[in-house]
């Protein structure tokens, strides 16, 4: 019995840790306090009629489709949002967290009526979140294009790390949209850092050319670039769409060029990481010169 309240009070924290985490408790309580305090008393946030009307031409042409669905549906758009609702949104939207207490208590003393579109500037082109907005989006895009689970299998053939660099790089560098996307439908190369060949790009590719034709490849493509969903037409013309059966065999042969290799750890048998090759696609017949691709319609006819 005493043995065991000996152990008991071996793991009891001391007066002096008591003490110290009853401060830490404290200061934390009376920081939030403070920012609470702080915010109360702040001058109230601009007026909506006071935020003036963007400049830039893209965003000028994007709010008016959005007014034009309003007005097709009958719709009222919320409110605006006063600044320091707005000021934790856009935080969230662009870098994944919300302000600091530093963060927002300047933002609410701002009076400039363009400080929403200096925010979003400073957000994106300060070189102070860079790494951070680097780091969020890259994780986002690496769950679009790999999926959350892609890479966390040692059987695997993508580079989760490798993604995750690559497209960190991209939006660290600031990458025109097109130039990425070129550059992941395109890409050749190894798919893990350090290894000789390395191009983080090829583990978009890199587990779906060889499945199954070629085809993963071709629907994941038009689902994430073109925003448009075409794995049925595989086997019959798209109800909805222009998509024609014959148009996505068109599309599947771009991928056909292109194989995956498995690279093996040579004592354990695992894949230690993977190569996207070029290799040129002969056709059903075996002749480079046709690269033919058949395909079966619904009444059972093959095409070419």
């Amino acid at each position: 019995m005493s043995d065991r309240w000996a152990a008991t009070c071996r793991v009891l924290p001391t007066r002096s840790a008591i003490s110290a985490a009853t401060r830490a408790l404290l200061a934390a309580g009376w920081t939030l306090f403070a920012a609470c305090l702080i915010l109360c008393l702040s001058p109230p946030a601009a007026p909506a009629a006071n935020i003036p009307e963007p400049e830039i031409a893209q965003v000028k042409l994007i709010n008016a489709a959005i007014e034009s669905q309003w007005k097709d549906y009958g719709l009222s758009p919320s409110p605006i949002e006063d600044d320091l609702k707005w000021c934790r949104r856009v935080y969230l939207d662009l870098l994944g967290r919300i302000p600091t207490f530093d963060e927002l208590t300047e933002f609410g003393r701002e009076r400039d009526n363009r400080k929403r579109e200096k925010l979003v500037d400073t957000l994106l082109h300060d070189s102070r979140y860079t790494e951070e907005f680097a780091n969020h989006w890259g994780t986002i895009w690496s769950n679009i294009l790999i999926g959350r689970s892609g890479g966390r299998d040692r059987r695997s053939l993508i580079s989760r790390e490798g993604m995750a660099k690559y497209l960190r790089d991209c939006f660290a560098q600031n990458k025109p949209y097109q130039k990425m996307v070129y550059e992941l439908v395109t890409a050749s190369g190894t798919t893990k850092p350090g290894t000789e060949g390395f191009n983080g790009a090829t583990n978009y590719l890199i587990d779906k050319v060889n499945a199954e034709q070629g085809t993963l490849a071709t629907s994941a493509t038009s689902r994430i670039f073109l925003g448009m969903q075409v794995q049925c037409t595989q086997c019959h013309n798209h109800p909805f769409n222009q998509w024609k059966q014959q148009k996505f065999w068109e599309f599947n042969a771009f991928f056909r060029q292109t194989r995956a290799l498995r690279r093996f750890v040579p004592d354990t048998g695992d894949i230690d990481f993977a190569e996207l090759v070029d290799e040129d696609f002969v056709g059903s017949a075996g002749r480079p010169s046709e690269a033919e691709i058949y395909f079966e319609e619904r009444n059972g006819m093959s095409r070419v």
